[in-house]
């Protein structure tokens, strides 16, 4: 997503009328990270930055709240009025909002900005999530709704094939019960990519092990079916000797201050 962002920004450099802005959520961040609020306020700040000139939707009411409260806050429906108001601005040519990671999303009252926001004229939003978010109700009816797990089927197929090319080089396996396990594999995937690389790589860990294709299906039918369900499968394999050290490993990423990587 940000990838697309940057690109969407890149071909509209020169045009001050195409805007173009965007938002992460993140679970693990600030409230302003993963609420409306958050989501508001930046989107605007992107805006505004880039159209100054629609500053006038936003500085009589912060002038009014001024002489009101002298200092003050901004109410998360103040921001919202401002944030449809300068989008629906009949200067602007057309408008794309990037949002990513919608699920992550810990504030409901979001909802509340998805239907105003369908009324408004030459307005794009492009929105990633999870498909377990109850938010995505509000999109389902959408025409450009595009669903990863029904497009990664080919990609899958062709990954557990690759990878299960090892299996196939048993002498007392038939090509038949090697096909009826990749088929498994792919129908339990249910189109989550990462599933099946965690799931094929404990598969082929165990035929390094001597696993036969009867011990390889057993195994498979014993996997969860969801991620969630599989992390927690994993994390309970863990050494008793090992596991203080996993959980030392687990609070280092958790808590620090800064992505931390390998080198």
């Amino acid at each position: 997503m940000k990838r697309i962002l940057q690109e969407l920004i890149t071909r509209n450099t020169s045009n001050e009328f195409n805007v173009v802005a965007g938002f992460f959520f993140n679970g693990r961040g600030a409230d302003l990270e993963k609420s409306r609020e958050g989501l508001l306020r930046t989107l605007l700040v992107h805006i505004l930055q880039r159209t100054p000139y629609l500053f006038r939707h936003v500085l009589p009411e912060y002038r009014k709240l001024k002489d009101l409260h002298g200092s003050f806050e901004w109410h998360c429906n103040v921001l919202q009025k401002l944030f449809l108001d300068v989008l629906a601005d009949p200067s602007i040519h057309s408008t794309v909002l990037v949002i990513d990671a919608l699920d992550e999303c810990q504030d409901q009252s979001i909802a509340l900005l998805l239907e105003p926001t369908s009324k408004i004229v030459n307005l794009q939003i492009c929105i990633s999530s999870r498909p377990c978010t109850k938010l995505l109700q509000h999109l389902k009816d959408s025409p450009h709704r595009l669903l990863l797990e029904a497009e990664n089927t080919e990609a899958i197929s062709l990954y557990v094939r690759r990878t299960m090319r090892i299996v196939r080089q048993w002498k007392d396996t038939s090509d038949e019960e090697i096909d009826d396990l990749e088929k498994n594999i792919i129908k339990r995937a249910n189109g989550v990519f990462l599933w099946v690389e965690l799931v094929v790589q404990e598969l082929v860990a165990g035929v390094a092990d001597g696993d036969t294709i009867m011990e390889l299906r057993e195994k498979l039918s014993m996997i969860p079916l969801d991620l969630d369900g599989l992390y927690q499968r994993m994390l309970g394999k863990i050494h008793d000797k090992v596991r203080q050290q996993a959980r030392n490993m687990f609070d280092w990423v958790l808590f620090a201050a800064r992505p931390l990587t390998i080198t």
